[in-house]
């Protein structure tokens, strides 16, 4: 899966937007008739490329002109077809847009204009002599397309949306591939709404999820739906520890370039002109200083006396840099702008290096952009670094490494594994959807190449684990072939009341821990003795057994229930000291477990 953004300022009113998406996932059709939807076809790949330009006049509404071709094989019902369709749709608009939000991480755009869509399908109509047909049609109407792009959950989470409708007002009579130009199924709108979600669950883990509903009468009497699921490991990993490689080199070169700042004029080589504002902290980029009159002067230079004077004053320049002393120091440094691209993708095979090369082409196509930043001398340094980190990585080794790593040391964990067993229900036949994913998940269990962003990984010396509770189904209800892929199986045995008091206090953010820190918040400290620890422990595994076993869940509700009365009144509480002890616990919780049917609610 990939989604790649380049934008293009050609000049202050006019700018270009250019948006490439390559995705390969699993896709269901509705029928048109019934209005019900199909199990996952298998995979189906799009590719989809935009580009527009954008006129700002700083009005309510700004022109543009757009064009955007798709492509993608169809999943039809017909084998032949399957394998042989490859519509293309061409469309071309122009008419206003209105941004309602632009910010930096934040956008939403919104456009409407006249639009011409031309698709052209090809197929097969003689299986055994391969004869093709090639069938073309021309609507003419009304597109609306919204942009809405934001982060979530503190920037760990980002959505990206988008919305398209189309409404023919003229069509191609002669050509049309679906039905005849009378029937009122023509005059129905066309909607394509796709949304990417990106999250950063780790700092080495990246996690992206795409879906696009689709009705398009050109494409299926009925509706699509597609899903991508894409995942990063291994690369950052490595990234990361290349990182640790070249930090002591990069810090060298960040201060080199942080005295460079403090003391223009002071390196041997050249350098940036910058200047330093004698009556403030600020270093500015210019070649004249301003003494206290005001007046500027250019900078002489230096002959072999003054050059061994500024060496000298960049020493001591240095001595302070390193003592922490011009820390808060405000200098003005010239960054590279960050082009608005990102990629992650999990693809067909093949398409991985392409995709690294068609994101070096926009990157490499686009004119650096530079903008001068005001920071603190602490700030600066770690920016510097990074960069410095940066150009001394070389990320080709990285991305080969990283692979290697993958394939032989790799390991991918598939938990819930319980979730995609046929059911069994009485009156129901075999669930497809969930064999469906079995059967994805197979060759990849069995060995095969996925391609990834940096090329091709095979999954042959990867160990696979699966895990799932199976309460309401057993491991024989997997397919056979997947159960043959998981020879070793092991029983897991319940937790105990010992196995709760170390979840309780051993890891570094237990519970109780949490707890602490949260009521501390509020000026209450909160303290649990041991004996307190073992009997929450010993009314977890009691309440587990009565009940249903959720393992060290049931300590969330438990601690929530004990901490109750503290927590409502903990505003009124500041300043005071609470000991948690086993005839305090017996006293808020003793009652509530031996309940059987209280505690199935509350607990």
């Amino acid at each position: 899966m990939s989604n790649s953004t380049a934008k293009k300022v050609f000049s202050p009113l006019i700018t270009n937007t250019n948006t490439l998406k390559l995705y390969f996932g699993q896709t269901t059709t509705q029928d048109k008739d019934t209005n019900n939807w199909s199990s996952p076809e298998k995979s189906t790949d799009l590719i989809d490329f935009e580009s527009v330009f954008r006129f700002t006049y700083g009005k309510f509404v700004d022109p543009f002109a757009s064009a955007r071709v798709e492509s993608f094989f169809t999943d039809l019902r017909d084998p032949n077809d399957t394998f042989y369709a490859n519509p293309v749709t061409f469309t071309e608009s122009f008419g206003v847009a209105r941004a309602f939000i632009k910010e930096e991480h934040k956008e939403w755009v919104s456009r409407i204009g006249f639009g011409i869509r031309e698709h052209v399908d090809r197929n097969v109509i003689d299986p055994v002599t391969f004869d093709r047909s090639t069938k073309t049609s021309t609507d003419g109407g009304i597109e609306f397309v919204n942009d809405y792009k934001s982060p979530l959950a503190g920037n760990r989470l980002t959505v990206s949306s988008k919305l398209i409708i189309f409404q023919a007002l003229a069509n191609s009579k002669a050509d049309d591939l679906k039905g005849k130009p009378g029937e009122d199924y023509w005059k129905a709108p066309d909607v394509n709404w796709e949304n990417i979600f990106t999250a950063n669950i780790t700092k080495y883990l990246i996690v992206s999820f795409y879906t696009q509903l689709l009705y398009d009468k050109q494409i299926s009497r009925g509706g699509r739906f597609k899903q991508t699921l894409g995942l990063g490991v291994a690369y950052n990993i490595v990234k990361d520890e290349e990182r640790q490689r070249v930090t002591e080199k990069a810090k060298e070169v960040a201060e080199e370039r942080l005295l460079d700042l403090l003391i223009p004029g002071s390196a041997l080589e050249d350098q940036s002109e910058v200047s330093l504002n004698r009556d403030s902290n600020y270093i500015v980029s210019d070649v004249l200083y301003q003494d206290r009159e005001g007046v500027g002067h250019e900078i002489p230079k230096e002959d072999e006396k003054e050059q061994a004077s500024l060496k000298s004053t960049r020493e001591k320049f240095r001595k302070l840099l390193r003592e922490g002393k011009l820390e808060k120091r405000i200098v003005d440094i010239e960054m590279v702008k960050p082009m608005h691209a990102h990629m992650q993708i999990l693809g067909p095979q093949g398409f991985g290096e392409i995709e690294g090369q068609i994101k070096e082409m926009f990157q490499n196509m686009l004119p650096k952009q530079k903008e001068l930043r005001k920071m603190t001398v602490e700030d600066a340094r770690k920016v510097l670094i990074q960069e410095a980190q940066e150009g001394l990585i070389e990320f080709e080794q990285v991305s080969q490494l990283a692979i290697r790593r993958a394939e032989q040391t790799g390991v991918v964990f598939l938990d819930e594994v319980d979730k995609i067993c046929g059911s069994e229900a009485p009156g129901r036949g075999p669930d497809v959807s969930r064999e469906g994913v079995q059967r994805d998940l197979l060759p990849v269990v069995e060995g095969s190449t996925v391609s990834t962003k940096y090329g091709p990984v095979r999954t042959d010396h990867i160990l696979f684990i699966a895990s799932g509770a199976f309460h309401h189904s057993k491991p024989s209800d997997l397919m056979p072939e997947f159960q043959g892929r998981f020879p070793i199986r092991v029983e897991l045995k319940s937790l105990t009341p010992a196995d709760f008091e170390r979840i309780l206090t051993e890891p570094k953010n237990a519970l109780v821990k949490q707890y602490q820190e949260l009521l501390k918040t509020e000026g209450v400290e909160v303290i649990f003795k041991d004996d307190a620890i073992a009997e929450i422990a010993r009314l977890t595994a009691e309440v587990n057994s009565r009940t249903e076993n959720i393992g060290a869940r049931r300590l969330h509700t438990l601690l929530e229930k004990l901490l109750e009365e503290i927590s409502y009144s903990a505003h009124m509480r500041k300043g005071e000291r609470v000991e948690i002890d086993k005839q305090y616990v017996e006293t808020r919780l003793a009652n509530i477990v031996e309940d059987v049917d209280l505690s199935r609610f509350i607990l």
